[in-house]
């Protein structure tokens, strides 16, 4: 049984991404000794930022030669974002399954423990969302769908393999993570406020922004899943928190306005399906239900969505003072 991190082999697959490098910082500051790879596909940061730290490995998953004996794999590594999957739609669950799969071949029939990050999406549904619920497909089918399907079929493999192979499979479904560094390549609200902001222009709410959804500050995710790995947990997990699409947009203009007093952000609402086109989907209301995680270890999300607007935010007026470009009282 692993008592602690400190000294554990773990292998990060997407650690240069969004959660992936967070949680890469969060282990190595456990002492674990940490490898990552990354094909740099959706990466946000440069390996050189674990230069000495870490060991950075440059290639598609399924391509990487690995041993078996890391005692942990925490895998990362995937396709995200709403209108990522869009793009990706008819390719995007066969590289998530394929995933899977190269998972359980690598490490099944070893001690090594699998921390698999699936997502809010396998629910299906609008609503609180219980890690007991039965997960449904919904109709339309969209790229949407296709990735909740194959994010469920990978739980299903590799509860599976875990059951045939003596590996311990540890799930986490997180609800919108985010933070520093996020990238608005795919899609991700608060990075799209953040561009829009920086152009001068209104913030987009698609509909009418009354839907809820849960923004968790992606630290205390990296750490949830530490505390979880420390407690040599297994089974499914929530983790997240919850406010409006609007509330969001609003208190990300009253944050805006106390950092960058030249600006006058606002709103626009607008129908998503006129920006994307018909291939984008809106979710529904998505809320977690954490009793479950906070039962297991002792974690409770602590940094409130004022704290991610700050950071977020001081993330924009670090680069736009090196910048130094104002224009017309908005920041570019």
């Amino acid at each position: 049984m692993k008592a602690t991190l400190s000294g554990s082999k773990v292998l990060v697959t997407g650690g240069l991404g969004f959660i992936g490098h967070h949680l890469a910082e969060s282990l190595i500051g456990a002492g674990a000794q940490v490898t990552i790879v990354d094909n740099c596909s959706t990466s946000v940061i440069e390996p050189s930022r674990f230069q000495g730290r870490a060991k950075v490995l440059i290639t598609d998953l399924r391509d990487t030669n690995v041993d078996s004996t890391f005692d942990w794999v925490c895998h990362l590594a995937s396709p995200v974002g709403p209108t990522r999957v869009m793009w990706a739609a008819g390719d995007l669950a066969v590289e998530i399954v394929e995933d899977a799969k190269w998972l359980i071949d690598a490490f099944g029939g070893t001690d090594t423990s699998v921390v698999f990050v699936s997502s809010s999406e396998v629910y299906g549904h609008g609503g609180v969302g219980f890690e007991h619920d039965e997960l449904t497909v919904r109709l339309p089918y969209s790229g949407r769908r296709e990735y909740s399907c194959a994010k469920t079929l990978a739980e299903v493999m590799l509860h599976n393999a875990q059951r045939q192979r003596r590996f311990s499979v540890l799930t986490i479904r997180p609800f919108n993570v985010v933070g520093p560094s996020q990238s608005a390549e795919g899609g991700f609200v608060i990075p799209r406020f953040i561009k829009a902001l920086a152009a001068g222009q209104p913030l987009t709410i698609y509909g009418d922004g009354t839907q809820r959804r849960c923004f968790t500050h992606v630290e205390d995710v990296a750490e949830a899943m530490v505390a979880l790995m420390e407690a040599n947990a297994s089974g499914l997990f929530n983790v997240a928190n919850e406010i409006t699409i609007r509330g969001l947009a609003e208190r990300f203009c009253l944050a805006a306005t106390h950092h960058f007093p030249e600006c006058q952000p606002s709103m626009s609402f607008v129908d998503p399906e006129y920006l994307h086109g018909p291939l984008y989907e809106e979710a529904p209301d998505k809320i977690a239900d954490i009793e479950k995680l906070c039962a297991c270890v002792e974690w409770r999300p602590s940094r409130t969505l004022a704290r991610i607007l700050q950071d977020v935010l001081d993330e924009l007026a670090q680069a736009l003072k090196k910048s130094r470009v104002v224009c017309n009282g908005a920041y570019r």
